[in-house]
């Protein structure tokens, strides 16, 4: 991807100067080229002047096409985008996108609504998949029909970026072990900054369909992605739903491996230091039954077993986030 938005960059600097009226087309060929994360193989790229949408009035066109490959990949990805450049607003509009390998097939488009506006480095970047696929050989990660969007704002000011970012997971069912998400119907909303090895969350909001909504703001070091402070609030979840995508998961060799839980909860988590501050949950109506039979809690029950399986989450939880 900084390969993607260097060669735009440059593209771009060419292609809003007055002297690129003068050239017809650019094209950049390249048998190989390496990268600490990734290889990249038989790439082109080209500007092309003459073939301009008159009726999209689209100044020029951009082309890519290459192989690509993880370092820790074996297979080699077919990696295609076309893209429409317009001068006047400084825009870029890549509409038909596909990586695709074996076990990848990611059909995607990504706008560029104000890129590098008066030339400072300010960027606006939408993207989009639509029906993507993906699958990997261990079988830990896996998706079908996933359609959704991701758009990211990021502007320079005093030696920091200011970033906002957008993502709406629209369909699609999604294995990332030991998670299974279902369905699609899910938002979250962020913006911070980034300095100094830091990622500073401002504001974050996630919203997961028919389970709940977190609010959360925190710093990250992304050295070691080390979650240096965080405070967060769960107000309303819905265990019924939560509980089966989210907590059984890690409980799968627990005597609550095959437990059914309903009812509410609401969760207010601090950390400082990459240490747990204070921790305030509260349950409402929340029942717990062994499909075996082994053991049942009621809305009724005591205060004393509320409490020790309280504490029994809560530690899954704030491992899960720490680790």
């Amino acid at each position: 991807m900084r390969i993607f938005f260097t060669v735009c960059s440059s593209f771009c600097i060419i292609f809003c100067s007055s002297s690129a009226q003068a050239i017809s087309e650019i094209s950049i060929k390249a048998e190989r080229v390496e990268h600490p994360q990734a290889d990249v193989q038989q790439l082109a790229i080209k500007l092309n002047f003459k073939k301009a949408d008159a009726h999209k009035k689209a100044d020029a066109q951009l082309s890519f096409s290459s192989s690509v490959r993880q370092k820790s990949e074996k297979d080699w990805a077919k990696f295609n985008l076309n893209c429409e450049l317009h001068h006047q607003q400084a825009a870029i509009q890549c509409a038909d996108g596909l990586l695709k390998s074996e076990r990848l097939n990611v059909p995607f488009s990504i706008d560029f609504p104000h890129f590098y506006p008066a030339r400072m480095a300010d960027v606006d970047a939408v993207l989009r998949v639509r029906n993507a696929s993906f699958s990997d050989e261990a079988g830990l990660h896996a998706a079908e029909k996933l359609s959704g969007s991701l758009a990211v704002s990021m502007k320079k000011s005093a030696g920091a970026w200011l970033w906002h970012t957008a993502l709406d997971w629209q369909t699609g069912e999604m294995f990332w072990q030991p998670f299974y998400i279902a369905n699609g119907g899910h938002q979250l909303t962020a913006d911070g900054k980034l300095a100094d090895g830091l990622l500073t969350v401002d504001r974050a909001h996630v919203s997961v369909k028919d389970t709940g909504e977190l609010n959360a703001s925190g710093v990250m070091r992304l050295t070691d992605f080390k979650l240096l402070s965080l405070n967060a609030s769960l107000p309303n979840l819905n265990l019924d739903a939560a509980y089966p995508m989210f907590f059984k998961p890690m409980l799968d060799k627990t005597a609550f491996a095959d437990a059914e839980v309903s009812g509410a909860a609401a969760l207010r988590l601090e950390i400082v230091n990459a240490e747990p501050r204070s921790v305030e949950l509260s349950l409402k109506d929340v029942n717990i039954a062994d499909k075996n039979g082994k053991f049942a809690f009621s809305k009724t029950w005591s205060k004393v077993k509320a409490f020790f399986v309280s504490l029994f989450f809560l530690k899954v939880f704030i491992k899960s986030i720490l680790q």
